[in-house]
């Protein structure tokens, strides 16, 4: 016997968790659609590149490795630099 039914929606809610957690540029770009839906996400590569960054120093915070350099971000305003890093980062 069965102790509880599959349900669609917990399966596809776990595939989505996997899917965003192996990459933040991912779920930045879907999540951009849910807190600027009026605005198209116009990429850049500054964004990936950007994310990929975030996404190396979690890893190796997590991972507890010591620190190569610091990380400096210096991009003009308004290039998503407070979405991607401030908001949505946290986020993920």
């Amino acid at each position: 016997m069965i102790d509880s039914p599959i349900h669609t929606y917990e399966i596809e809610q776990d595939l989505r968790v996997g899917y965003y957690k192996d990459s933040y540029w991912r779920f930045f770009r879907d999540a951009w659609k849910v807190i600027e839906p009026q605005t198209p996400l116009i990429e850049s590569w500054h964004m990936k590149y950007l994310s990929e960054q975030l996404e190396s120093v979690l890893y190796r915070v997590m991972n507890k490795l010591t620190r190569k350099n610091d990380l400096v971000i210096n991009v003009p305003p308004a290039t998503t630099k407070s979405t991607l890093i401030t908001i949505l980062f946290p986020v993920w």
